[in-house]
């Protein structure tokens, strides 16, 4: 193998190692077992649910596109973390220093890689940021209705209280504030009207009011 190459597997390998740290870094959502979910936990999960939600679109997309989004979406959080809802919303500037730090740290991620390589993660990661194509609103939606989904899988979702006590999380599911990414496919409106009904189910378990807060 030419010098070249084996540059560039070297280059690939620390791109990896960097990537990894992804597994590491933990999100508000617990799993079923009670331990945190990480952001490769729930970036897997988007790619399963890409799988066996793409043929039930109304809208054509690229499955392989989509997955390649997926596992590229979050990338930059291998840096920065992952900034929890209630952070965001409490703060006013939050989402656009989230945003500036996370496209620092793409840039630095990428540059690890080999050029043209790098190109192509950072445009995907782009391509999902901007959320223009149909495939990137079909991941953005899936995204959204993921970590509603995970968050009901632990089966007592009482513990959002522990973040700002919890009212932004039970506001955005109870007066569908995601709904607009996915109301574009009736599959994932069935969808997001389920884990609403199974959300009220759990809230009225764990002592709180499903009014519209």
């Amino acid at each position: 193998m030419k010098k070249a190459e084996l540059d560039e597997i070297g280059e690939i390998l620390e791109f990896l190692k960097a990537a990894e740290r992804l597994k590491t870094i933990k999100r508000t959502n617990y799993l079923s077992n009670g331990a945190p979910e990480s952001d490769a936990d729930h970036s897997w999960m988007l790619g399963l649910m890409a799988i066996v939600l793409s043929g039930k679109m109304a809208n054509k997309i690229n499955l392989e596109k989509v997955l390649m989004l997926a596992i590229v979406h979050d990338l930059a959080e291998a840096e920065t973390g992952d900034m929890p809802l209630h952070e965001q919303l409490s703060d006013g500037g939050a989402k656009e220093t989230k945003a500036a730090a996370e496209l620092a740290a793409m840039g630095k991620m990428t540059s690890l890689l080999p050029k043209k390589l790098g190109e192509q993660i950072m445009n995907l990661w782009q391509e999902y940021e901007e959320n223009q194509t149909a495939e990137a609103k079909f991941a953005k939606a899936i995204d959204k209705l993921e970590g509603t989904f995970q968050a009901l899988c632990y089966g007592d979702i009482s513990y959002w209280a522990q973040y700002g006590n919890g009212n932004d999380y039970y506001d955005i599911v109870l007066n569908d504030q995601k709904k607009p990414h996915w109301e574009h496919e009736e599959t994932l409106v069935e969808i997001g009207e389920i884990l609403k009904r199974i959300t009220k189910e759990q809230m009225k378990r764990a002592g709180k009011s499903v009014d519209i807060l």
